[in-house]
């Protein structure tokens, strides 16, 4: 891609005047409230993670702020689920059930080094955002496949999921009944499901063929009412499959991942229309949790009231802050540093540990048995523990600030990578780009790699099963395509 060049400050000028601007908000407010260290502590955290944000909405002279870029997108999933529970817990006294008494200075310090870290190799890579110009296009977007064959792809891929429960799960399960009496969680924390990894990963297929039907709705120049009727049959299949599964994420980025690719492949998302988009993905969270997996969810200790109730059900139900502070607090009295073992469990994870019965732990599996050996006992093997904790337990401080680093680098060059080509399938790819930068914040590499390799996959091979190649010299997307803005 051609450098971008833009009159205005320089690039280092802006990220020193983000730092400053936000340290002496940060310290006015202290100031003028006069608020303990802990609350302090919590207000130049938050104004870190905003930083970020800050130096693109600075840089709009250059391009108006895309909100799923990866470094926008990492401070707003930083912000929504580290520093607003924390920040619950430290102004109202909220606690997490599972780590009631864990001191979260130690935490926020990993996030800050973590957090910088992160901007830093971004922004080295990408110091500047990539430009969006519309274009007209003289050729169609993308040369799609017969119809029938779109149609036989996607609802192979949605029948793949609803089987995979009807003749594996269920009847594991003792009957359909069982099933959905297994109480809260996944079934695979149960001993009898341990072990069934490809079937836990066919259950995912069907969101695929509705990603598959999203894309072919929003890229085609003429969309049909068969097209429609195929989106929706496909939308209903994912949404029962990952329903089914008890994981709020699956539910969730299954709603957000067309977004995504709507924002990439036909119109940027508006601010207003994201903030109305959190809103409504909170409140699915909710129904979700209390409806399917947990009717206890809220279980407010300070006050009553639905403000109290969502506020506590933000602490409870989103515990990466408190297991990062916990981590930082007992890994040297707990065990000692992996030295990158839980990488190598990430890396190895295809491997049935029936073959590799030695096979490296991973982060999930370390925390729970090291530290909640009672939880370990009782048969769940896996707490989340995000990205920033899993760098921790790897190496420390030093490991946290170069993991972030080149995570960070690593994703520039590939959000690059994607709006340059403009295709298809890198629209596409951009909505699971998204879901595995959120995956890595909050549940570490292992997730990230397992959910990329099982939606990539597919999403690749279906993708290339319902496309042809495009004609020489036709422009991919009817989209915004990265261009250079010159003084």
């Amino acid at each position: 891609m051609t450098p971008l060049r833009a009159a205005g400050p320089p690039f280092r000028v802006l990220v020193l005047a983000a730092v400053l601007a936000l340290s002496s908000l940060a310290a006015w407010f202290i100031a003028i409230l006069d608020l303990q260290p802990g609350e302090a502590t919590w207000l130049f955290v938050a104004s870190v993670v905003a930083a970020p944000v800050v130096v693109r909405l600075a840089q709009r002279h250059i391009a108006p702020l895309d909100l799923f870029e990866p470094i926008v997108l990492a401070s707003m999933v930083y912000g929504v689920l580290f520093i607003i529970p924390y920040g619950i817990a430290v102004f109202f006294g909220y606690t997490y059930p599972l780590l009631p008494s864990v001191d979260l200075t130690r935490g926020a310090q990993a996030v800050v080094a973590g957090v910088l870290s992160f901007a830093v190799g971004y922004f080295f890579v990408l110091p500047k955002p990539l430009v969006w110009q519309p274009q007209r296009r003289k050729v169609r977007p993308t040369r799609w496949a017969d119809r029938r064959f779109l149609w036989v792809t996607v609802l192979g891929y949605c029948a793949l999921s609803i089987g995979t429960y009807v003749f594996f799960w269920f009847p594991r399960a003792g009957g359909a009944s069982e099933y959905l009496e297994l109480g809260t969680g996944f079934a695979g924390n149960v001993s009898d499901f341990q072990g069934a990894g490809v079937q836990r990963a066919a259950i995912l297929i069907a969101s695929v063929g509705f990603f598959l039907a999203s894309t072919h709705v929003l890229l085609r120049e003429r969309v049909r009412l068969s097209d429609w009727t195929l989106l929706v049959l496909a939308a209903l299949a994912s949404l029962a499959a990952t329903a089914l599964a008890r994981n709020r994420v699956f539910l969730l980025w299954n709603v957000a991942l067309p977004v995504v690719i709507l924002h990439y492949g036909r119109r940027p998302i508006r601010t207003a229309e994201a903030a109305f988009g959190v809103a409504v993905m909170f409140a699915l969270a909710v129904v979700f949790t209390v409806v399917i997996r947990s009717p206890t969810a809220f279980v407010s200790r300070t006050a009553e009231g639905p403000i109290a109730g969502a506020a506590d059900f933000l602490v409870v139900q989103a515990g990466e802050m408190f297991v990062v502070a916990d981590i930082v607090e007992r890994q040297v009295r707990t065990t000692g540093y992996l030295n990158g073992s839980t990488l190598v469990a990430t890396a190895v994870n295809v491997v049935p540990r029936g073959i590799w019965p030695e096979k490296p732990l991973s982060a999930g599996e370390v925390y729970t048995r090291d530290f909640f050996p009672d939880v370990w006992l009782a048969g769940v093997t896996f707490l989340g523990v995000p990205w920033i904790g899993e760098l921790y337990l790897n190496g420390g401080f030093p490991a946290v600030l170069g993991g972030t680093f080149v995570s960070g680098a690593l994703a520039a060059l590939l959000h690059r990578r994607l709006v340059s080509s403009g295709s298809a399938l890198a629209a596409s790819f951009q909505g699971l780009f998204a879901f595995s930068l959120f995956m890595l914040i909050t549940r570490g590499s292992l997730q990230v790699f397992s959910y990329s390799l099982v939606w990539g996959v597919p999403l690749l091979l279906g993708l290339l099963a319902v496309t042809r190649p495009r004609r020489r010299g036709s422009i991919p997307l009817r989209s915004r395509v990265p261009t250079t803005r010159t003084a």
